[in-house]
């Protein structure tokens, strides 16, 4: 059984693994399975990945940061 968390939920320490990648230009979120409400989850993914990403040493959200989806 998969158990897929929102970012941020986890174990991982996403401030370190952002720190070492200051080339970081684009952050996906990606959900394959989760029990609970989908949207709830890339909201507060997303939420957590801007917050990191503007806290993290030498990387810094571009501009407006807007969820897209694909068409």
């Amino acid at each position: 059984m998969k158990s897929q968390l929102s970012l941020g939920e986890g174990d991982m320490d996403l401030p370190s693994i952002l720190a070492a990648a200051p080339w970081l230009e684009i952050g996906a979120i990606e959900f394959d399975d989760h029990d609970g409400d989908i949207f709830d989850a890339v909201g507060r993914s997303f939420t957590t990945l801007v917050e990191l990403l503007r806290e993290a040493p030498g990387t810094t959200p571009a501009g407006d940061v807007h969820p897209t989806t694909p068409l």
